[in-house]
């Protein structure tokens, strides 16, 4: 998901000269030549459920997401729903899988010493999109726990 944003298209030009079969889902199909691309909105379980089940993916990587908007709802909506929604449709099309979901090292607050900061920090979020991005996690946690989906979270950050 994500597959003609900033870190999509450049993920999709890696996975491609590694020769695997890629994929992309976005609203859009900007900057993207994809064999097998399916537009979408991740609210839209249909469109999910048919993007899966035509192209039974092995691995998902979850890169779809707001990180600016004026209306709170609006970052709730995108990155916290629309995970649940994807998840949900993955479960019910019976397939298993692999889950990496793209969050974001601003769950862990503002600090002055980020080399301090690894997975084990404790998060502290401080902005709604940070709150979104925790609450995304604990969704796909949520999958993980159950034995629903082999789920693997990524924390990207942005060097100072």
């Amino acid at each position: 998901t994500g597959s003609s944003g900033f870190v999509g298209s450049h993920l999709t030009r890696s996975l491609l000269a590694k020769n695997w079969q890629v994929a992309g889902f976005d609203l859009s199909p900007t900057n993207n030549s994809l064999e097998h691309f399916f537009q979408g909105e991740l609210s839209d379980k249909g469109a999910i459920s048919n993007a899966l089940n035509e192209f039974k993916p092995d691995v998902i990587f979850h890169l779809a997401g707001l990180i600016k908007s004026n209306e709170p709802q609006e970052l709730y909506t995108a990155n916290v729903q629309a995970t649940v929604t994807l998840l949900e449709t993955v479960v019910e099309s019976n397939l298993k899988p692999e889950i990496i979901l793209a969050s974001s090292s601003a769950v862990y607050g503002l600090t002055s010493d980020t080399k301090k900061i690894n997975e084990k920090s404790p998060i502290h979020p401080v902005t709604h999109y940070a709150v979104s991005k925790a609450a995304q996690e604990l969704v796909a946690l949520r999958y993980f726990d159950a034995g629903l989906l082999p789920v693997k979270i990524i924390r990207i950050g942005r060097k100072k």
